[in-house]
C-alpha cells in the first residue's frame, strides 16, 4: 500500500519492484498483477512440485525486503 498515489505511481513505485524480485523464485508458472489508487495487487500460481509453506515463506521474505528499501506496506493473504 502507497498512501495517496495514483495507479501510475503504484505500478512504477510497488508493483515493477515486486514483480522483478518475485519472478525470481523457484517454481513459478504465472504471474500476473493490477496497479490501482494506493494498491497494488500481484498473483503468483506455483509448479506442483513445490511445496506451498516454502514457496509462501519466500514471497513473504522477498516482499518484506522490498518494502524494507522502500516506502510502502507490504501484506499477504
Amino acid at each position: 500500500m502507497l498512501p495517496g498515489a495514483n495507479a501510475q505511481v503504484v505500478e512504477t513505485a510497488v508493483t515493477d519492484v515486486l514483480e522483478e524480485e518475485l519472478s525470481t523464485i523457484q517454481g513459478i508458472r504465472t504471474l500476473s498483477s493490477s496497479s490501482a489508487e494506493q494498491t497494488s495487487n500481484i498473483t503468483l500460481e506455483f509448479t506442483l512440485d513445490r511445496p506451498v509453506d516454502v514457496a509462501a515463506q519466500d514471497v513473504r521474505d522477498r516482499c518484506r525486503a522490498c518494502a524494507g528499501a522502500c516506502r510502502w506496506t507490504c501484506s499477504s493473504r
